[in-house]
């Protein structure tokens, strides 16, 4: 087989953005290092944060309150993407079915994406793409008699 001599295009890398690498790891390792040099308002600072994390243990009602709410955000947060996948899934075999050679299947597939694009909860860009893949993949109504010039 002979390889094209066309570069291919390189998918772009995944990397994190210069702002976040910077807040992970060159700040703490900064100011840990001012703090072991002995800069006076850092050592101020971090110790008086490092006080009022050990305050916090008095409460422990108010952190395990804390702890189940972020529990129950996250378990949000996953049920949220399950169902966004699941719609997704969907929709991708809807289209599958739309494109379908029979009849049938096809009219099966466009009415599944019609069902789908009046999902509750789905962000609105994706029902708006959904929406004009449908009216894509419906066929023009043969009873309508009007042109296009007629319709305005």
């Amino acid at each position: 087989m002979i390889s094209s001599p066309r570069r291919k295009p390189r998918l772009p890398a995944r990397r994190l953005p210069l702002t976040d690498t910077l807040l992970l790891l060159v700040v703490p390792v900064v100011l840990t290092g001012l703090y072991m040099a002995g800069v006076p308002w850092v050592v101020t600072a971090l110790d008086g944060f490092w006080e009022g994390v050990d305050h916090l243990g008095r409460y422990t009602e108010l952190l395990w309150a804390v702890t189940a709410l972020s529990w129950v955000g996250v378990a949000w947060l996953f049920l949220r993407l399950h169902r966004l996948t699941q719609w997704n899934q969907r929709v991708l075999s809807a289209l599958k079915a739309a494109t379908d050679e029979t009849e049938v299947v096809r009219a099966l597939g466009r009415s599944v994406l019609a069902a789908l694009v009046h999902t509750r909860g789905i962000p609105r860009k994706d029902r708006a793409r959904a929406s004009t893949m449908l009216a894509a993949l419906t066929p023009p109504d043969p009873d309508d008699t009007a042109g296009a010039q007629e319709q305005r």
